[in-house]
């Protein structure tokens, strides 16, 4: 007897992914570009008050949990968890340097995703001096 099919198998596969989230995505955009043609002062405002009041209310919750997680991490590599294999196999699959260069890797995407969406938008609230002269 067939086994149901579950929701995510049962939509149909589109070339651009999801539509709701392909929506969703181009809509905040044209939202942004909307606003930022038609009034460009009231989202300049928003934005900084978005963000003051995010630091105001969850800079110290995500500080103290970034502590926390740190703390955890080391506390499990120093007990015998920290020494647990994942997988049957006897010898890791990539060797250190192979896992170095995947984390650095990593971190380098991380924060180049970040600094790509974070930079533009922080320039555009705090315009730099370079651009900040009226035309002769």
């Amino acid at each position: 007897m067939k086994q149901p099919a579950s929701d995510a198998e049962s939509r149909p596969r589109h070339a651009l992914g999801d539509p709701i989230v392909l929506i969703l995505s181009i809509g905040f955009i044209l939202l942004f570009l909307a606003l930022s043609i038609f009034d460009l002062d009231f989202l300049a405002n928003a934005i900084s008050q978005g963000f003051a009041w995010s630091a105001l209310n969850f800079g110290t919750y995500f500080q103290f949990l970034m502590l926390v997680t740190f703390f955890i991490a080391i506390g499990l590599a120093l007990t015998p968890a920290g020494k647990a294999k994942i997988g049957d196999l006897d010898a890791p699959e990539l060797s250190t340097f192979k896992w170095i260069s995947i984390i650095l890797c990593t971190l380098l995407a991380g924060g180049g995703v970040f600094f790509a969406a974070g930079e533009p938008i922080y320039h555009f609230v705090n315009v730099p001096p370079a651009f900040d002269t009226d035309p002769d």
